[in-house]
């Protein structure tokens, strides 16, 4: 059997079964264009996102959560809703300039409005533990590891990063373009083998999800990144968000991402006189009980 881009696949099938994924956070249309990983594990990342902030959307708190978890991240002026149905596991390849092969940026929530756009990335239980993923350029041996000439080890291509050369159907990437107003000036000095790329670790991940709310927003609106993840296991996340804003962005750009908790989700929706909200609270606090 086949599907196309409004039939869901067989996946989902297994996810509404799933006990993390909550009944109802969205639509057969929405889920069509899920590619679902894990779907029938319980400590799935993207079914416990999905549920929650699918589910939150219908609830009467959605705004108001909403501009509380941005309001390290945006001006008060920014975070006014109402705040449209989010967008999940959400790509747009022109951004970046990820056209052509290979996997392009894909954003865990994407949430837009004419005045601000923020990149939600989430992270539950054992994703939370290794945090943000580095490049896979040096994990695949095609890159020996450093910014710098001679770094491309699969081409050889005369260029500091083998992203930034085509190779095969792959087009050149433009992060380090597109970085240059926003990173610090030392991220751009050359490297010799042996150095350590800037982008090797978990600031490739965060660095992509970075450019890509920058560049979406434009020049005429706010952007944010939030790394969210349960309290219980943020240490990492945390960590390496607070090292991404310190070590590679420049000062102005600092306060544009920051991380939270879903437990202060769960504890919002708690006192809420709405019987649907405090069942999601009792579903997050639940699954982070039970599955941490």
């Amino acid at each position: 059997m086949s599907f196309n881009k409004t039939t869901p696949s067989a996946h989902w099938h297994h996810v509404q079964k799933n006990p993390t994924y909550w009944d109802g956070a969205i639509s057969d249309s929405e889920a069509a264009k899920i590619t679902w990983h894990s779907p029938t594990d319980e400590r799935s990342s993207q079914i416990f996102c999905i549920s929650v902030f699918g589910e939150l959307h219908h609830l009467p708190e959605w705004n108001e959560i909403l501009a509380g978890l941005f309001s390290d991240i945006l001006p008060a002026e920014a975070r006014i809703g109402p705040w449209p149905r989010p967008r999940f596991e959400y790509t747009d390849r022109s951004i970046l300039g990820e056209t052509a092969s290979g996997k392009p940026t894909n954003v865990d929530v994407f949430l837009e409005t004419p005045r601000a756009v923020v990149c939600v990335e989430s992270k539950f239980l054992y994703d939370a533990a290794d945090g943000f993923g580095g490049c896979g350029q040096i994990a695949n041996g095609n890159c020996r590891g450093f910014y710098g000439a001679h770094s491309d080890h699969k081409t050889r291509q005369e260029v500091n990063c083998r992203l930034e050369a085509r190779d095969g159907k792959r087009d050149p990437r433009r992060y380090w373009e597109i970085g240059r107003q926003y990173f610090q000036t030392a991220i751009f000095h050359q490297q010799s083998p042996g150095d350590h790329c800037p982008f090797a670790g978990p600031n490739f991940q965060l660095m992509r999800n970075f450019l890509f709310a920058a560049r979406s927003a434009g020049p005429a609106r706010s952007c944010g990144i939030l790394a969210i993840v349960p309290a219980k296991t943020a240490s990492e996340v945390t960590q390496q968000v607070a090292a991404f804003r310190s070590n590679v962005l420049q000062v102005p750009f600092q306060s544009m991402i920051t991380s939270a908790a879903y437990d202060s989700i769960a504890e919002q929706l708690a006192m809420s006189a709405d019987s649907r909200s405090r069942g999601l609270s009792r579903f997050i606090r639940e699954r982070i009980r039970t599955l941490t």
